[in-house]
């Protein structure tokens, strides 16, 4: 707190951090997520580049819903703040699996048998951290290669199908790819069905609805700012 403001959080948290930013004066960097960009009544191809979001309402789940208003906020607060919204990260760490490292562990040990028709942008969560150190770095300059206050950036990796992201994990794991590939609808009515269990059963769903809107899609994205301005360079998937 001496030096500059870092935080992911939600909604109070963020409002917090903001007001200490701007008491003390110092830089806040902020990590969000790339679903601020996607709005769910959008069903036209498009490239995301993290410079076009959208009102929370837009929005698919509160988990997105609620980084948006996180955003809405520190940006009324402390406008200068610089926004980092990864896409899903796997790799060493998560001890606690999130979602897409949940979808890893059971494709690597051959228990689904099919995916849903979607998309995916896969980021190493080590080419994250890289880029917020990177930004933070730049945050806390005040030299004539400081960051441009109220910067985001989408930090991006591979932009592929589910498909051909379990085909890849199943032949490093070295077991049988899914067999199946599931339509949209069908994809969704099963994770409401396997919601309905999980919380019945006090888990967390393996395949969350949200995420299977959000996987249904049809967006690439695009890191040029983060790759231009932050050095950003995501590793062979």
């Amino acid at each position: 707190l001496n030096r500059a403001v870092f935080i992911k959080g939600f909604v109070g948290g963020t409002e917090q951090a903001g007001r200490v930013s701007q008491e003390r004066e110092l830089p806040l960097l902020h990590i969000s997520s790339y679903t601020v960009c996607m709005a769910g009544d959008r069903t036209d191809p498009q490239v995301l580049r993290g410079e076009e979001c959208f009102e929370p309402e837009r929005l698919i789940g509160a988990y997105a819903q609620s980084k948006r208003r996180a955003e809405l906020v520190l940006e009324a607060i402390r406008p200068q703040a610089i926004i980092i919204r990864p896409t899903a990260p796997i790799g060493p760490g998560d001890f606690r699996l999130t979602p897409p490292m949940r979808l890893v562990r059971d494709l690597a040990e051959g228990k689904l048998p099919g995916v849903m028709q979607g998309q995916i942008n896969i980021v190493d969560v080590r080419d994250v951290a890289d880029a917020v150190i990177a930004a933070f770095k730049l945050a806390d300059s005040d030299g004539p290669s400081a960051a441009p206050r109220g910067r985001r950036y989408v930090v991006s990796g591979h932009d592929m199908s589910l498909k051909a992201f379990a085909g890849d994990v199943a032949r490093v794991a070295g077991v049988r790819p899914p067999a199946l590939e599931v339509p949209v609808p069908v994809a969704a009515l099963a994770a409401r069905v396997e919601t309905w269990l999980s919380a019945r059963a006090g888990r967390s769903p393996n395949a969350p609805i949200d995420g299977v809107r959000l996987a249904a899609l049809p967006v690439r994205f695009d890191a040029a700012r983060a790759k231009r301005e932050l050095g950003f360079k995501a590793r062979p998937l």
